[in-house]
């Protein structure tokens, strides 16, 4: 626009001139004189705004600069803050490595000392005796268990009429139940057998169906139901019918059939339960005498 306007009183000034007169000679002078006032008054109204311009953007720069400075001098201060705490962490760390290790050493101490103490032991010649006694007696007691577990001991078992004699004669003890299926007495006998039969090895638990054994029920002069008969060596040793021995009741423990088998020979316990089971029987014959 400013080309076009100096364009534009260019050629004014050329027309004042192109008349020929004083006057318009004048005129044209004076309008070329204003026109390059006026184009310096631009020229320093640019040259001002550039520079301002300059001024601030080098002020922008400046404070830019400064902020980034602070952030890196916050930043470093976060590393030192950092570095310390991981230097805390790895002297704990140290420090509980350190109990591991000495917690450790004192187990493996312990362990050596108790080892040490155990070979004393063993080397000691009474403690060498016992344990060569010991052994013995275990490996008997293993070999018998072996040999009554092979001839049907253990095991609360029924037998047929045609296998009555072998079981009986094959064992030295051996109790045998002649039981009724539908007798609610024989159940109860069974139960208790088949405790015992478990509990002592040395005697051979059996139970034969009365029903299918007439043969031996005749022999035998079994006339009642639940009968038990001790054999010992193949011969009758003793017998029980029904629950008189038993205290007369149905629900009597274990341990007072096992008392009873006691006292016959078959079957061995400790005198305390001896004395155990006796007590529990008196005492309980006693309430049923006062009811």
């Amino acid at each position: 626009m400013l080309g076009q306007h100096q364009q534009t009183s260019k050629n004014d000034a050329s027309g004042f001139k192109a008349k020929g007169g004083a006057a318009d000679i004048l005129n044209a002078v004076n309008m070329e004189v204003t026109q390059e006032a006026l184009m310096d008054n631009v020229k320093g109204e640019l040259e001002q705004t550039a520079k301002a311009e300059y001024k601030d953007k080098l002020a922008e720069w400046e404070s830019a600069q400064k902020k980034a400075q602070i952030a890196e001098k916050d930043e470093y201060d976060d590393l030192d803050e950092d570095d310390d705490f991981m230097e805390q962490m790895k002297q704990k760390r140290l420090d509980d490595l350190q109990k591991k290790c000495v917690a450790s050493a004192r187990k493996l101490w312990r362990q050596q000392h108790r080892q040490r103490r155990a070979r004393a032991h063993v080397l000691c010649p009474s403690t060498v005796c016992g344990s060569r006694s010991r052994s013995r007696d275990c490996r008997h007691r293993y070999a018998l268990e072996r040999q009554f577990h092979a001839a049907g001991h253990g095991e609360y078992r029924e037998i047929t009429e045609e296998e009555f004699l072998k079981e009986v004669c094959g064992s030295q003890w051996v109790v045998v139940h002649f039981h009724h299926r539908e007798f609610f007495r024989c159940k109860i006998v069974d139960k208790h057998l088949k405790i015992l039969a478990q509990k002592h090895l040395s005697c051979k638990w059996l139970t034969l169906d009365a029903e299918k054994a007439p043969f031996f029920i005749a022999k035998l002069a079994v006339r009642m139901l639940p009968t038990v008969i001790v054999f010992k060596d193949g011969v009758v040793c003793e017998q029980f019918e029904g629950f008189d021995e038993m205290g007369g009741k149905d629900d009597f423990r274990t341990e007072v059939m096992e008392l009873w088998f006691s006292k016959v020979g078959c079957v061995k316990i400790k005198a305390k339960d001896a004395k155990k089971a006796l007590e529990g029987s008196e005492s309980e014959k006693d309430s049923d005498e006062d009811d």
